[in-house]
């Protein structure tokens, strides 16, 4: 352990960080148990939606499987409303792929931690330390809007 405060409260943020994982777990593994997406169809939505993959060319590079596979798995992403193709404006032999607002919503149902579990644990907080949580969550939620690189704009 080290002298510095700063490192230490970052120590004790990880372990509290850790505990919190553990009491959500279920809460937070049941959309992904309850999904009708398969693992190689939530991460090409995730790539297509983060815009590391706008084509199917670069979503197969990405994934590291042939076109055939890419175009079945973009075939059942589009038939099930989660991601658009549509001809790119410079090159109209490449088809775009764009997540739908859909796709984008259902990411966020299986990445984010249900509100209402998350409610019902704040209320249990004395206001001072809502007050100080709610002020450390402004302050991490822009630390990280600083820091960490955000995706490009997709399509």
């Amino acid at each position: 352990m080290t002298d510095d405060p700063r490192a230490h409260l970052v120590e004790q943020f990880a372990q509290a960080h850790a505990a919190l994982d553990d009491a959500f777990l279920t809460s937070r593994l049941r959309p992904l148990l309850e999904t009708t997406l398969t693992v190689q169809q939530l991460r090409a939505l995730g790539l297509v939606a983060t815009g590391g993959a706008t084509t199917t060319h670069a979503l197969a590079e990405a994934l590291d499987v042939s076109a055939a596979t890419v175009s079945g798995v973009v075939d059942r992403l589009v038939g099930a409303g989660m991601v658009e193709r549509h001809a790119d404006p410079h090159d109209g032999r490449v088809r775009v792929l764009a997540p739908t607002d859909a796709g984008t919503a259902t990411l966020r149902h299986l990445l984010t931690l249900p509100m209402d579990a998350e409610l019902e644990v704040l209320a249990e907080l004395d206001v001072d330390d809502l007050a100080a949580l709610v002020r450390g969550m402004w302050a991490l939620a822009e630390a990280a809007r600083r820091s960490v690189p955000q995706a490009p704009p997709a399509g």
